[in-house]
């Protein structure tokens, strides 16, 4: 019985080292996969605010580009309102509506400034201009097939895009362009320029001719002079980029055509203000 109960005991031994080897190996790999689990986590999450990292970085860039390039046009913007050389072209009594034109030395090119009294609370055309009439545009202006807000940088400084249909039945192509906006208020009044940039991924297209808004081009909302409602300014920069027709239709016939334009947007404009206050109205 003795040898017996000695191999018993050795058997027993064998098994139970057996058995802790196996617990050894299992609590190994589990604590090794723990570790790996762990490394590849702080990886993912090294890799990913390093994306983090990289997309603040340009949305910074471009945010600081906004505000520089802002600054440029909101200084045109105001000379152009403030420049004495405008010549009446068109004034529109029953609409309220007078169009002006000036040439520009600095680009070679003409600007309109076209004018008109609304009967509506200052305050109210600003909130409803920047929370929503802008970004409507496509809606209420015939002229426009597309506008969409790209990013909003602050809640004064925007990049949009706006496109242009086809004219005279596809002659004229579609135009694009885009573009900043950036609001201030200076002395009571309000001023919104609009310039020309360029945006990662909004890159010109082979369908659509790439137009030129340049610097001084915008809005002012000032309290109107003639009346308790709100002085509705805006001056056109847009270069349609449009070269041959340039050279073979006279620059006077060009200029009433880009006259009637500038009149019928400050007219759809006027339009969905007063229907926007006449409903609803107010900040959506």
């Amino acid at each position: 019985m003795g040898p017996v109960a000695r191999g018993g005991r050795s058997l027993d031994r064998r098994k139970r080292t057996t058995g802790e080897m196996k617990t050894i190996f299992i609590v190994e790999l589990i604590v090794k996969t723990m570790h790996f689990l762990q490394d590849a986590a702080l990886l993912c999450q090294d890799g990913l605010a390093s994306v983090n990292s990289s997309v603040a970085q340009i949305h910074q860039s471009w945010k600081e580009k906004c505000e520089e390039e802002g600054e440029k046009a909101q200084e045109k913007l105001h000379f152009n309102l403030e420049r004495r050389n405008w010549t009446l072209e068109r004034e529109c009594d029953e609409e309220g509506i007078t169009v002006k034109y000036a040439r520009d030395p600095e680009t070679n090119t003409y600007f309109l400034l076209t004018e008109v009294p609304l009967d509506l609370e200052l305050e109210w055309v600003a909130q409803d201009m920047r929370y929503h009439t802008l970004a409507a545009t496509a809606e209420w202006n015939s002229d426009s097939m597309e506008f969409t807000i790209l990013e909003r940088m602050t809640h004064m400084c925007w990049v949009a895009y706006q496109a242009t249909p086809p004219k005279l039945g596809g002659i004229i192509a579609s135009r694009d362009m885009v573009i900043y906006i950036i609001t201030r208020f200076v002395n009571g009044s309000y001023f919104v320029s609009t310039s020309s940039t360029e945006w990662p991924g909004m890159e010109p297209r082979e369908d659509r001719v790439r137009a030129d808004m340049q610097k001084g081009g915008g809005f002012s909302l000032s309290p109107d002079p003639a009346g308790n409602g709100t002085r509705l300014r805006w001056v056109s920069t847009l270069d349609f980029n449009i070269p041959l027709i340039s050279r073979i239709v006279p620059m006077a016939i060009l200029r009433r055509i880009y006259v009637e334009g500038s009149r019928n947007y400050i007219a759809e404009m006027k339009k969905y203000l007063m229907a926007r206050r006449g409903g609803r109205g107010g900040r959506d």
